[in-house]
C-alpha cells in the first residue's frame, strides 16, 4: 500500500517544499551548506535510495558504493551504526566479515571495515574513493555575496570552512563514516581506470596499518583551479612556473574544446551514462557569461559557470587559457556555427548539461597536469601530488609523498586515463608498476 503510494507521496512533497522550485536546479540545492537532513525532500530522497538498493541483488563494490556513501550521510547518534546499520543491505552484505562489536572504538571500527572490503573484493579498492578529504574556507556572506571578492574582503567577510579535518587520526586510506564530509555529489559514471592492469599480488597490511600495493605513477599535477568562486585562498588559481608551455595532449584546441565540456560533467550524466553529444552546448559562450544560468547556492553561495570561470580565468589548463576555452570565437565564421549550434539546442539541453556541470565541479578542482591532460580531482589537492592507478580501483587516486611512503589524498578524472589506457603506458614503456606503502 506504501509502495503504491510512492508517486503520490513524492509529488506532495517535491510541489510543498523549496526543492520543487523550477527556476532552481539541483546544484542550487544538493551543493549548499546547510544541514538539509531533516527537510522532507531530502528525506524522500534517502527513503527512495534505500528502497532502490533493498530491491537490488548484485553483489559487488561498484552497486554498494552508493550505498555506502549514503550511510556517510545518514545522522545517527552512534557513528558505530553507520557501518553496522548497512551491514544487512543486499549489495553491502557479504562484502565484510565483520560483525557488529559495541566494545571497540571508532577508528578501529573504521579500520576493520575498510580493510574487510579491500581484501574481500576484485574491486575493494574502489572504497579509497570514499576517503574524508577536507575542504578549506570560503568568504561568505548572504548580504554581500554579488561585490567582487576585494570587496568582500575589505568589509571583511565571514570564513566559513566547507569541510574540517578528519579527526580520528585514521591511515590516509581508511574511509571515515563519521566527520562531516563536503557536499560533493558522487560520480557514478561507468570508469574503468585499472583495466588492463592485472595485480598479481593482493594488497598487504602491517600491523601498524600500513598497506603495501602496486601501482602505476601515470601523472602529476601542475595547474588548479579554486574550488569555488568564493574559496578564501588567494593562492588559486595555482599556474606552476611553466605551466604555459605544457603540450595539450588531444592535439588540437577544438579536440581541447571537446575534452573540457566532457571533463566538467565528469564524462557521465547523473544516472551514470555517456553525456549525449547535445551536451557540447557547454562550449558555447554564453553558458559562460553573465548572462549564462544561474546557480545560486542559498546563503551567499553561487554555483554558476560564470561565476567558476571568472575566479579562474587566469588558470592555464594544457598550455591554454581557461578564459580562451570558454571565449567567444574570434572569426565570423566560427561565431556563426556557435549560433546555430545555440539555436539548435532545446532549453532542457541546456539546463540539463549545465546543472550536472554545475554539480560535478562544486567543492572539486579543474586540474591541468604535467603530460597535458585536464581532469577533476578533490580540493585538497596541491601542485605536484601524483596521479596515480591501482588495480582494483576504477579511477585514478591522488597520493603526496609521506616520507618513504605515501598518503592517499582522493579520488580524481583525468580525461584520457579512465578506460585502462595505464595498462598501455606500461606496455610500451611510458610506466612502470611499483610497489609503494600507503600510510
Amino acid at each position: 500500500m506504501i509502495e503504491k503510494q510512492d508517486e503520490t507521496v513524492l509529488q506532495y512533497i517535491t510541489t510543498h517544499t523549496s526543492d520543487a522550485d523550477q527556476t532552481r536546479t539541483v546544484a542550487t540545492i544538493d551543493r549548499r551548506l546547510e544541514d538539509r537532513s531533516g527537510t522532507p525532500g531530502q528525506q524522500w530522497k534517502h527513503i527512495l535510495r534505500i528502497k532502490n538498493m533493498r530491491e537490488v541483488d548484485h553483489k559487488g563494490i561498484d552497486t554498494a558504493l552508493p550505498a555506502l556513501e549514503l550511510a556517510r550521510q545518514a545522522q545517527a547518534t552512534d557513528a558505530r551504526d553507520k557501518v553496522y546499520g548497512i551491514l544487512g543491505i543486499p549489495c553491502v552484505k557479504g562484502l565484510t566479515k565483520v560483525s557488529p562489536n559495541y566494545r571497540i572504538q571508532l577508528p578501529e571500527i573504521f579500520t576493520n571495515f575498510t580493510r574487510e572490503i579491500i581484501l574481500n573484493n576484485e574491486h575493494g579498492l574502489d572504497v579509497l574513493r570514499l576517503i574524508h578529504s577536507p575542504v578549506e574556507k570560503i568568504m561568505l556572506s548572504s548580504m554581500i555575496a554579488n561585490n567582487p571578492r576585494w570587496v568582500r574582503k575589505m568589509i571583511g567577510c565571514p570564513l566559513v570552512e566547507v569541510a574540517a579535518s578528519c579527526i580520528h587520526n585514521l591511515p590516509s586510506w581508511v574511509v571515515c563514516w563519521s566527520c562531516k564530509t563536503a557536499p560533493i555529489v558522487f560520480l557514478s559514471g561507468i570508469y574503468r581506470a585499472d583495466r588492463g592492469f592485472i595485480n598479481s599480488t593482493l594488497p598487504v597490511f602491517s600491523h601498524d596499518n600500513v598497506v603495501s600495493l602496486q601501482a602505476i605513477f601515470i601523472d602529476s599535477i601542475s595547474t588548479l583551479s579554486a574550488f569555488n568562486s568564493l574559496e578564501a585562498n588567494e593562492e588559486y588559481p595555482n599556474n606552476c612556473t611553466n605551466a604555459s608551455s605544457i603540450p595539450n595532449a588531444y592535439g588540437t584546441i577544438d579536440g581541447l574544446k571537446e575534452v573540457f565540456w566532457r571533463t566538467i560533467v565528469a564524462n557521465s550524466t547523473p544516472s551514470g551514462e555517456k553525456p549525449p553529444p547535445s551536451w557540447a552546448v557547454l562550449r558555447l559562450p554564453r553558458l559562460w557569461s553573465v548572462f549564462g544560468t544561474s546557480e545560486g547556492g542559498g546563503s551567499g553561495l553561487e554555483f554558476s559557470l560564470h561565476g567558476f570561470v571568472e575566479r579562474n580565468k587566469d588558470l592555464l589548463i594544457c598550455g591554454t587559457n581557461l578564459k580562451d576555452l570558454t571565449a567567444d570565437a574570434k572569426t565570423i565564421k566560427e561565431r556563426k556555427i556557435y549560433r546555430d549550434e545555440e539555436r539548435g539546442t532545446s532549453d532542457e539541453d541546456l539546463r540539463n548539461a549545465s546543472s550536472w556541470a554545475a554539480n560535478v565541479l562544486a567543492w572539486r578542482r579543474l586540474i591541468g597536469t604535467n603530460h597535458g591532460r585536464i581532469g577533476l580531482t578533490v580540493a585538497a589537492s596541491r601542485e605536484g601530488d601524483s596521479i596515480v592507478i591501482l588495480s582494483g580501483c576504477s579511477v585514478p587516486l591522488v597520493l603526496r609523498r609521506d616520507g618513504m611512503g605515501w598518503k592517499l589524498v582522493g579520488e580524481c578524472f583525468v580525461y584520457g586515463l579512465m578506460d585502462g589506457e595505464a595498462a598501455g603506458f606500461v606496455k610500451n614503456g611510458r610506466a612502470e608498476v611499483e610497489v609503494i606503502q600507503l600510510h
